[in-house]
């Protein structure tokens, strides 16, 4: 080919004039036998320098035919990627309920704080229990919880406001429906503490739910046997202090009041965070 293409041009004429590139080359090719040498030459030359070229630049030939629809992908990425930012940025972090429940929760197995919290969680539940027994020990199968007859009105009134504020105000039965409802968040494990396991979790709001569902029934029945109202809000506020000691006992341990070792540990529970 490349002989035929010689002898065609040294029988035709040059056109040095107009200089019509071949194969994007601009060289001029004339009547002498030296352009014959140049387009023996011109191919490898070009061979060459492709090969050189693709191996600088792997990707140049791909983008220069497929650059429009690169470009709009990158588009679409860059898109994609804004709103997921904007996404972000608007989910609002909440803080957690602290107490020994999800000390529990962000500390290593057998610590001294996992062992802290679960004293306080069996002793809230011995004395919910002592109490359940101790309220229902005379009961009759008519009468089981010794309900009082003939009460006046303000007693009811008075037992109807405990009911409500006992339910109301139980913070861990309703922490603990909460948390079943929104799920194990593993971002807690990421970022908080590696112990903040889903075993961990399900442990610490299946203890938190199981009191706070016997501090509610403890509650009720203590509320229909009062038959005074004074005696009845005794009784409640001495029982919700009960409740609170899972609260009281982290506030103590944070404030650096007892145990003063554990102390670095109630750092891990102010850091969790889930968004909402």
């Amino acid at each position: 080919l490349n002989l035929f293409v010689a002898i065609a041009l040294l029988r035709k004429p040059s056109r040095c004039g107009k200089q019509r590139p071949v194969r994007d080359t601009n060289a001029c090719f004339t009547s002498d036998y030296s352009s014959l040498i140049l387009l023996h030459t011109l191919p490898t030359v070009n061979l060459k320098e492709l090969e050189s070229s693709a191996r600088e630049y792997p990707f140049q030939d791909d983008e220069s035919v497929e650059g429009p629809k690169l470009l709009d992908h990158k588009i679409q990425r860059i898109e994609e990627r804004i709103k997921l930012l904007e996404s972000t940025a608007e989910v609002e972090m909440i803080p957690q309920k602290e107490d020994v429940y999800r000390l529990f929760e962000v500390t290593q197995w057998c610590s001294g704080a996992s062992i802290f919290s679960i004293v306080i969680f069996f002793l809230q539940v011995i004395i919910l229990i002592l109490c359940f027994i101790d309220l229902a020990a005379d009961g009759t199968p008519s009468n089981w919880f010794r309900v009082p007859a003939g009460v006046s009105l303000t007693v009811h009134m008075a037992q109807f406001l405990a009911l409500v504020i006992t339910v109301g105000t139980n913070a861990d039965f309703i922490t603990s429906l909460a948390e079943l409802v929104d799920g194990y968040d593993p971002s807690v494990r990421d970022f908080v503490s590696v112990h903040a396991t889903k075993t961990k979790w399900a442990l610490s709001n299946g203890s938190r739910f199981v009191q706070g569902a016997l501090g509610i029934v403890v509650s009720f029945i203590l509320v229909v046997q009062s038959d005074a109202v004074i005696d009845l809000f005794f009784n409640f506020a001495a029982l919700a202090f009960i409740s609170e000691l899972d609260n009281i006992g982290f506030w103590l341990v944070s404030g650096g009041y007892i145990f003063r070792g554990l102390r670095k540990d109630t750092e891990l529970v102010t850091e969790v965070e889930i968004p909402h």
